[in-house]
């Protein structure tokens, strides 16, 4: 009793919103994925009701390791994983760094290359493992930094400014939803 103060307790919450994040976290993929269905389906709009009534459930559990980490509540969900299903055109801004070699003209001399390359991997021989390897490779051989190479795609597949790496994006989205978006954007002239 000696501890008790007279002035307000203080409600932390940003504190709050941590804990929160880490109780999603250690949520099983099972439990996250129907967690967050019924978020949706209580909370959200008719566009996502309609992508949770019609995604593989295969497609939702392979994606929610990559979605538990980076959201707090499942409110965050819509804003911070929209690009996982749903087509987001990235902007030149977002795509094109100059300061790091990301030009024009680099991209029109490797995205044609970058899209053999992704469609030779087959579905059985697609893991996050080989996508890394063959992007190494490929990056090595064309003297290039894991930046000019690596941001772009992943600005290009996510069209948002943070999101999970090239190397998830890749493997998350499946090879002819890549390949799609890849082939869809097209610099500005």
């Amino acid at each position: 009793m000696e501890r008790v103060q007279k002035s307000n307790a203080v409600y932390d919450f940003k504190r709050a919103l941590r804990f929160n994040g880490e109780r999603l976290k250690k949520l099983s993929d099972e439990e996250f994925v129907q967690r967050v269905k019924d978020y949706l389906f209580l909370y959200g709009d008719e566009e996502w009701k309609g992508i949770v009534e019609t995604i593989d459930p295969a497609y939702r559990l392979k994606l929610s390791p990559y979605i538990k980490v980076r959201i707090t509540t499942l409110e965050q969900f819509r804003d911070y994983c929209k690009y996982f299903f749903i087509r987001v055109p990235a902007s030149d801004e977002l795509v094109l760094r100059e300061k790091m070699g990301v030009t024009k003209e680099l991209l029109a001399t490797i995205m044609a290359e970058i899209i053999e390359l992704l469609s030779r991997i087959t579905d059985e021989q697609r893991t996050e493992e080989t996508i890394k390897n063959e992007l190494i490779s490929y990056i090595t051989a064309k003297n290039l930094k894991n930046g000019q190479l690596l941001r772009p795609l992943r600005a290009i597949l996510t069209g948002v400014e943070a999101s999970p790496g090239a190397f998830e994006m890749l493997y998350v989205l499946g090879r002819e939803e890549c390949l799609v978006r890849l082939s869809e954007y097209r610099v500005s002239a």
